[in-house]
């Protein structure tokens, strides 16, 4: 279910994003009718073709059809619809985050195409589109930050109680005691506390991030098509280049990070191991043995 909702989501996502970029342009075009005109001629007729199209009614279908998947399954998802509606304003927030990117890109365009023209009306106009870009963004990414955090701290709860509930099923917290047991799973404490936190942060963001970067790609590699396909190949070429040695450079640190996780759990409990057992060191004047030890 979980599987089959996701790219339902993305698709209404994607749907919903469409929207309302024909409502943002008709609103531009209310505005700004003038400068749109000379700026951006095409995307007043890219909208209007894309309504006369089957392109409005797949969108529309989109909506309903995603409407009803997610009816379908209101019994399973009814303690999960905050979760479910925080993704959902996450996916849109990234598309409307790459849709600012592109927007600010053609406004620096428009306002260095203006001083090179000595253009003073088209510089000005520019100018306040920028700064209405810039007022519009800065919630916008405000509140990505935000929704990535909540739907993060709900993730790692709902793990935290999960891995705690098996914690402490049929006394595996004691059977993780044994000597058998410490060599195949050190500080389960540690594990539960830290690196549940550790795994909700890095995969959420992880992800977002693939994402993000994904569509970012995407978008800027058709505009330069546009321009220039050898530039637009060029960027295509120069991102995976550079993915593929980040991966094989960072794969190392895997391993490393693992055993970073492991001495620092082993150091922190050496220490509780201390403060437990305070008296029983003192009494027996241990301290040299334990800090060799800690």
């Amino acid at each position: 279910v979980f599987l089959g909702l996701i790219p339902i989501l993305l698709l209404a996502v994607l749907a919903f994003s469409f929207f309302l970029i024909v409502g943002l342009t008709f609103l531009g075009q209310a505005i700004f009718s003038e400068f749109l005109s000379k700026a951006a001629p095409e995307l007043t007729d890219r909208i209007n073709n894309s309504l006369n199209s089957p392109t409005f009614y797949i969108a529309l279908g989109t909506v309903f059809v995603s409407g009803l998947a997610f009816f379908s399954q209101r019994h399973k998802l009814k303690e999960r619809w905050l979760q479910w509606s925080l993704l959902g304003l996450l996916l849109f927030l990234i598309f409307a985050s790459t849709g600012i990117k592109i927007t600010i890109s053609y406004a620096l365009r428009f306002i260095t195409t203006a001083l090179n023209q000595r253009n003073a009306e088209d510089f000005w106009q520019s100018v306040i589109i920028l700064a209405i870009i810039f007022l519009i963004a800065t919630p916008i990414f405000v509140i990505y930050k935000y929704t990535q955090k909540k739907l993060g701290v709900l993730w790692r709860e709902w793990l935290s109680k999960d891995c705690l509930h098996l914690y402490f099923h049929q006394q595996a917290y004691y059977q993780s005691n044994c000597s058998y047991a410490q060599s195949k799973l050190d500080n389960p404490d540690q594990r539960i506390a830290q690196d549940i936190e550790s795994f909700t942060t890095v995969t959420l963001n992880l992800i977002l991030q693939l994402l993000d970067s994904f569509i970012t790609l995407f978008s800027f590699v058709a505009i330069l098509y546009g321009i220039s396909k050898i530039l637009a190949f060029g960027l295509l070429f120069y991102s995976i280049s550079g993915t593929i040695i980040a991966i094989l450079i960072g794969n190392r640190m895997i391993g490393i990070n693992y055993n970073q996780f492991s001495l620092e759990a082993n150091f922190r409990y050496s220490l509780i191991r201390v403060r437990e057992n305070a008296e029983s060191i003192a009494f027996y004047q241990g301290e040299q043995r334990e800090s060799k030890q800690v």
